[in-house]
């Protein structure tokens, strides 16, 4: 019925016997050949039916009882003529809207019902060459596999497209392209015709425009069907909890069926025509973030990863970029720096071309000296090349990153895996198993020197050929904005420069020379049923242990306390908030002379996984860590070396300054944050606790001596920790490191317990409306606050209220009304400092529709407070609760954060989890109608209206 090969009969075998040889002769010693192929997944099953459709099949384990589809359509906006400019995009909004075996809104009822939920999980996307459907589904009930298909099977043939729905859909793409107007998609709109010059893709933005949207036909939209959505252009990704031979019976049986066109039309293959000319672009926007320039190098050919030889070009680029990149950011690290952020990379133009991009985020001194250190960097790394350690930190990076892919490998998540085959089919990208890449990347690293780097460097860098250069700016900078003459001229100035050798410091071999004094483990007992060894230390530490298999290889470190930033002056918040990320910007007080500045430390780090953090909010602070088992050493020195002593260096801390000022002088230019900082003035007014969008006022309170007081106040003992480890590690193994890091780590006096600075919401209704930014949008947000007693169930019949107004938002107010593309809700209990929740809705629209999306809004609010949620809509969210539960009890992360929260409050672990499933199973309509009585309180909200107007900041 169906032919299991690549493009004919014979074709799959052959590939198989070309891997099978090209192992055989690895194992024997021999280096790979670059003419090779590269073998996919041995575990993947790759075919094609007689129709023409490519299908992807792997037997995947985690998450368990799970399955992801995909069905991909090769083809997409390039392919509409003239009179169906946005029918790609609309056809994609449409397969939701009804088709042959579920009517209008019945699919999207039918798999909610499953569990699935619409945006998060179920979606499409659309763009210039493809077409991309997801849909997950759970295979606990046998009929949800049989549905799934037959679902894939209605996208690819069997879409309604009734005029009605279609006429229906447009206002609802008119709210989604309302909703992407920015400064971000200004920027991208005025650089398309020139980045795309000489090309289809200037005619066809995937959207569309108001007016095409609003115009085509809806037999246009039929044609784009019959043309395109044809089995020679389609694959179907099947990966997770499913046997290979049932998905293939299951796709020849839905998909077998599916014809082409007796003369279908032909997929032209379309370019981007190379620049002839330098070519330059200067944009300003009163709502950009920051001023920025970009080089894009000429186009380049996008090569398939079919063979050996193409990955050892990957590789040998991928390690060009590392230490391009390193160079960069090496520029970033002391005071006055010639730019704030930069960066280096390989950017996809159209499925078969790409460019090096290379780019910086300006500080005050402007373009000019920013171009002169980029390029120079650049052409530093196309002249000169790059030293040997350079070369070792990039390699041993890389065969980290493929060694810990290895090791996961029997723990990949299905999602990964699907969306690896779903870029196989569209451009030809590897499919290489992870055992497989790691054997490859071992052999080809080993002879690449400096000499084939710096080749490398030089296929990537053209010196002197055409760039499109962009600058684009704030506005109100007008002054620093340049000429493209003098953008032209400081590029060239700086590529003719002779580039003289990269001065590296030396660098110490480890972080530690040598353990600190080891203290003793005092005490041990074992909880059996959770799987849990607690520790106490001689110090007075305590640990918690939980050894898992959810990951070969990944471990997780946590260490939360109460205190935070309530328990800091007002006059010192500015430099509590920016205490944990300064004195990480300064490095690491560690045993090398002088210490290690942040590079130096990535450096010293290079190939190693464990990276750790201090974070402190208004309430808790604590440490976060994260490495592999055979990284654990190094993470407890981080640990130790964070608590035992800081790092000073003025010139470092000027440059933070630097970096905060230049991130913060613009965020009051920009509409969605001027909307969110009014909403905390509304709600806190000026309460100094309220954590408002940053000033430059602020900035200029942040005291170095009051940061590193403030560090070593609240980070500087282990008094009152409780330092948890979940993941792939042995008690016995641990033990001896948590002996020589954590017992000597030092306990002195610190703050302990929160302090209840007295924040506390208004109390009455409170309207504003700000007319601010220059798009053709609103925004409404809703906030509800209040006291409330705290329970475990209370705050499920929160989550619920959220859940169920989130399902009859998207009914309503999408579906229904046509008023919005996308809404959101979200809501907490919280226990601290008082008990209380906290309810907020989101309401992004059309100017006209606000006060229409209000009401409908507070109809909605008003029937869930009189009639509580249907069974149905209960049902589903249980059930979602219940997979969701299923998923998190295999995974390091959800056990982390509940033995921290546990050790936080002081609570056993396993009779919170006891507590939960029996919230669950309890709660019922009549909890979540009287959370939502109680917290959609109609005489105390604060209502926030943005309308547009004059230019944010002005």
């Amino acid at each position: 019925m169906f032919l299991r090969s690549w493009s004919n009969p014979h074709s799959l075998p052959s590939l198989a016997l070309c891997a099978l040889l090209c192992l055989a002769s690895q194992g024997a010693g021999a280096a790979p050949n670059p003419a090779d192929p590269l073998p996919h997944e041995a575990e993947l099953t790759l075919g094609r039916l007689p129709n023409g459709l490519t299908y992807y099949i792997q037997k995947n384990a985690r998450p368990e009882k799970k399955l992801e589809l995909r069905l991909v359509v090769k083809a997409g906006s390039l392919e509409e003529d003239d009179d169906q400019r946005g029918v790609a995009h609309m056809l994609e909004h449409l397969a939701f809207n009804g088709s042959t075996h579920f009517k209008k809104h019945e699919l999207i009822s039918y798999l909610e019902s499953t569990g699935v939920k619409f945006g998060p999980d179920l979606n499409a996307n659309t763009s210039f060459e493809r077409t991309i459907y997801i849909l997950p589904i759970q295979t606990d009930q046998p009929d949800n596999i049989e549905k799934g298909f037959t679902v894939l099977a209605d996208w690819a043939g069997g879409i309604t497209l009734a005029d009605a729905d279609i006429d229906k859909e447009r206002a609802v793409v008119l709210e989604e392209m309302r909703l992407r107007h920015s400064a971000a998609e200004r920027g991208f709109l005025n650089l398309l015709p020139r980045q795309y010059k000489g090309s289809k893709f200037v005619e066809r933005y995937p959207i569309g425009s108001e007016q095409s949207v609003t115009s085509f036909t809806p037999e246009a939209v039929r044609r784009f069907y019959r043309d395109w959505y044809r089995p020679d252009l389609m694959a179907l990704v099947v990966v997770g909890d499913i046997e290979p031979a049932a998905a293939e019976k299951l796709i020849a049986a839905h998909f077998g069926g599916l014809a082409n066109q007796a003369q279908p039309r032909p997929l032209a293959p379309i370019t981007v025509p190379r620049r002839a000319d330098n070519d330059v672009i200067i944009l300003s926007d009163a709502e950009a973030s920051s001023n920025r320039v970009e080089l894009m190098y000429p186009l380049q050919e996008r090569r398939p990863m079919a063979t050996v030889g193409d990955l050892r070009a990957t590789v040998e680029e991928q390690l060009v970029l590392a230490m391009l990149n390193e160079r960069i950011v090496a520029q970033t690290e002391p005071a006055h720096a010639p730019y704030v952020g930069g960066a280096a990379l390989l950017r996809n133009l159209t499925s078969g071309q790409r460019f090096l991009s290379t780019h910086v985020v300006l500080g005050r001194d402007g373009p000019a000296r920013a171009i002169a250190a980029l390029v120079g960097e650049t052409e530093r790394a196309r002249q000169l090349g790059f030293g040997a350690a350079e070369l070792a930190r990039a390699k041993k990076t890389l065969l980290r990153a493929a060694r810990i892919a290895r090791d996961e490998r029997e723990r990949r998540v299905s999602a990964q895996l699907a969306e690896q085959f779903v870029g196989h089919f569209l451009e030809r990208g590897s499919i290489v198993g992870a055992e497989q890449h790691w054997r490859y990347l071992e052999e080809i690293l080993a002879p690449i020197g400096p000499d084939e780097v710096l080749l490398a460097a030089r296929q990537l860098i053209a010196v002197g050929a055409p760039k499109l250069v962009l600058y684009s700016g704030v506005n109100k900078d007008a002054a620093m904005r340049p000429s493209a003459r003098q953008l032209i001229a400081a590029i060239a100035e700086a590529e003719s420069k002779p580039a003289a050798p990269y001065q590296e410091r030396a660098l110490a071999a480890g972080l530690m020379a040598a353990p600190p004094a080891a203290g003793t483990i005092v005490g041990e007992t074992v909880d059996a049923a959770l799987g849990l060894t607690r520790l106490t230390l001689s110090n007075g530490v305590e640990v918690i242990l939980k050894p898992t298999d959810f990951s070969n290889a990944g471990v997780t470190l946590s260490a939360r306390r109460y205190g935070g930033h309530s328990q800091v002056e007002a006059a010192d918040l500015a430099s509590a908030r920016y205490a944990s990320g300064i004195v990480a910007g300064m490095g690491l007080n560690s045993e090398a002379p002088g210490g290690l500045r942040p590079l130096d430390l990535a450096r010293v780090l290079a190939g190693n996984s464990a990276r750790l953090s201090a974070n402190m909010d208004l309430y808790t602070e604590g440490f976060a860590g994260t490495c592999t088992a055979d990284d654990l050493e190094t993470l407890f020195q981080l640990l130790y070396l964070r608590m035992s002593g800081v790092r000073r260096d003025e010139e470092l801390f000027r440059a933070a300054l630097e970096r905060v000022t230049e991130v913060t002088r613009n965020m009051l230019d920009q509409p969605a944050l001027v909307l969110a900082d009014r909403t905390l003035a509304a709600l806190y007014g000026d309460h100094p606790w309220a954590e408002r969008v940053p000033r430059a006022d602020d900035v200029a309170r942040i005291s170095l001596d009051r940061v590193i007081e403030v560090y070593r106040g609240h980070f500087g003992s282990a008094r009152g920790y409780t330092f948890i480890l979940v993941g792939a590690f042995e008690v016995a193994a641990v033990k001896p490191l948590l002996a020589s890091y954590l017992a000597s780590l030092p306990v002195g006096e610190a703050a302990s317990g929160y302090r209840d600075v007295g924040l506390r919401p208004v109390r009455g209704v409170v309207r504003e409306e700000l007319r601010i930014g220059q798009a053709d949008k609103a925004l409404m947000t809703l906030s509800f606050s209040g006291a409330a007693p705290y329970s475990r169930p209370a705050e499920l019949a929160m989550q619920a209220l959220v859940e169920v107004m989130e399902l009859r938002m998207t009914e309503v107010l999408r579906h229904r009304l046509g008023l919005v593309y996308t809404s959101g809700i979200s809501g907490a209990l919280r226990r601290l400092p008082y008990e209380h929740y906290t309810l907020s809705v989101y309401l992004p629209s059309a100017p006209a529709s606000v006060d229409r999306l209000r009401e409908a809004m507070f109809a909605e609010i008003a029937r869930l407070k009189e009639e509580g949620p249907g069974a149905a809509e209960l049902d589903k969210i249980k059930l979602g609760w219940q997979q969701a539960r299923a998923k998190a009890l295999r995974e390091n992360g959800f056990w982390l954060a509940q033995l921290q929260q546990a050790a936080l409050r002081g609570t056993d672990p396993a009779a919170t989890l006891g507590e939960d499933e029996r919230a669950m199973a309890a709660l019922g309509a009549e909890e979540v109608r009287q959370a939502a009585r109680r917290s959609f309180d109609m005489d105390n909200y604060v209502q926030m209206v943005q309308l547009p107007g004059r230019p944010a900041g002005k």
